[in-house]
């Protein structure tokens, strides 16, 4: 039984997020929600998702380009490099050290399917595979190259031509991965590694109660919820998961904020026991009339509806309920700002002061208690760490660095091209008040 729904578990299902990425050809990751009647456009060519409900998460697909439909492979990307590496040619009789590339010219001459050819294969539903095997089939120069030439060209041809993708389940790592390739700013600068040591340094755990400032898609937001909570099965399972409030600093509620927590596909009801979201001018009025009220009553309007205004009224009853459970956010949002005993407060914002942010937030985090703010520039966390002289200890400036490697045999070399600098973390421990 509890394999049965593990694999339930693992299966797309109408309404849920998933992240389509190609392989073999310049990485593309594109969060989607499955819909059978949306398409999605891959690789500037439309496609139906239709065919992805009631398949597995982290299966790899083909598109035809002729139907404009999804072929699941049943086949792993270990299997596919083989069918690609099946083409190398290695000549018998003479060594690949005596091979010699320099008399091969490089032209269409050695080519015999010309470009109209190719779209012809194309046009025929040719996968990805066929289409390079042709091309091997008709160069007259591929059986001289040396090996190493040869799986450059495979290579080169393997990113023109694949139309395979991979359909995966959305994940901190790859909706950061994601963010970050669509354009750094969108997230504030905010990588992979800079993202885990944030929540390193604010030891977010289950159980816990923590403050996020979190302006960069709710990546942060849903970084901490993700170890709240994980899947959901702490919270089914009666285990206090911890909460997590976002502050937001807007006059009302920005819906991208909590973008990437939509897409980790969370039960709601383990999202309504762990995560609410409060106004920055209403915590801020908090510390200024200590027990008083300070939300705002949403009145609704008693409107009436004919038959003919019906999608009206489900619009109208849609927004009504939206707001009601915003309402209720709040409050609980406030009964936990009241306490005054939050076991962190991160902050990840753009287009905001953090030190203003800081200065309103630190009286709700309890004694002994972490405090971590990100910025993809040091001027403004000095201003941080400035005000947090006298009551904070451990105060700290790093700034985050990471590199990455390609590992190949006999090829292994740091990658040429890379961000400068992963930003700045400023990270302190909040002292007893006097």
């Amino acid at each position: 039984m509890m394999d049965q729904a593990l694999d339930q578990d693992n299966l797309i299902k109408s309404g849920v997020y998933v992240i389509i990425s190609t392989l073999y050809c310049k990485k593309v990751n594109k969060l989607v929600k499955v819909d059978p009647d949306n398409d999605v456009y891959i690789k500037k060519n439309r496609i139906s998702l239709k065919g992805l409900i009631g398949k597995s998460f982290g299966s790899v697909y083909e598109f035809d380009t002729h139907t404009m439909q999804l072929k699941c492979t049943n086949l792993n990307e270990e299997q596919l490099l083989e069918i690609y590496n099946s083409f190398l040619i290695d000549d018998e009789e003479s060594d690949d050290d005596y091979k010699d590339n320099r008399f091969i010219i490089d032209d269409s001459s050695s080519q015999k399917l010309t470009k109209d050819d190719i779209e012809v294969l194309k046009e025929e539903g040719l996968s990805g595979n066929e289409i390079v095997k042709s091309l091997v089939e008709n160069s007259s120069t591929f059986k001289v190259k040396t090996r190493f030439s040869q799986e450059k060209y495979l290579k080169r041809k393997r990113e023109k031509y694949s139309n395979l993708i991979r359909v995966q389940r959305p994940t901190i790592a790859l909706l950061t991965e994601m963010y970050y390739a669509q354009g750094p700013q969108k997230i504030n600068n905010l990588r992979i590694d800079s993202l885990s040591q944030m929540l390193t340094y604010s030891n977010v755990r289950s159980g816990c109660k923590y403050l996020v400032v979190d302006t960069n898609m709710g990546l942060l937001t849903a970084a901490v919820i993700d170890r709240l909570i994980g899947n959901g099965s702490v919270v089914s399972s009666g285990y206090n998961s911890g909460h997590c409030v976002q502050i937001y600093t807007d006059c009302s509620f920005v819906s991208t904020w909590r973008q990437s927590v939509e897409a980790l596909n969370l039960p709601e009801e383990a999202l309504r026991s762990c995560l609410s979201s409060f106004n920055l001018i209403k915590a801020m009025n908090l510390l200024n009339c200590n027990d008083q009220s300070c939300e705002e009553k949403i009145i609704e309007k008693n409107e009436m509806f004919s038959n003919e205004d019906e999608s009206k009224r489900k619009k109208f009853e849609e927004r009504a309920k939206r707001r009601l459970l915003r309402q209720m956010e709040e409050e609980r949002a406030k009964k936990l700002l009241m306490q005054k005993d939050f076991d962190g407060l991160l902050i990840v914002c753009r287009n905001y002061d953090c030190n203003q942010i800081l200065d309103i937030l630190y009286h709700f985090v309890s004694p002994s208690q972490s405090i971590c703010i990100f910025s993809p520039f040091m001027e403004p966390l000095l201003n941080c760490f400035k005000l947090l002289k006298g009551k904070a200890v451990n105060i700290k400036i790093n700034e985050t660095w990471l590199r990455h490697y390609r590992v190949l045999a006999g090829r292994t070399r740091p990658e040429m091209n890379m961000s400068g600098s992963g930003g700045y973390i400023l990270t302190a421990l909040k002292v007893c008040e006097e």
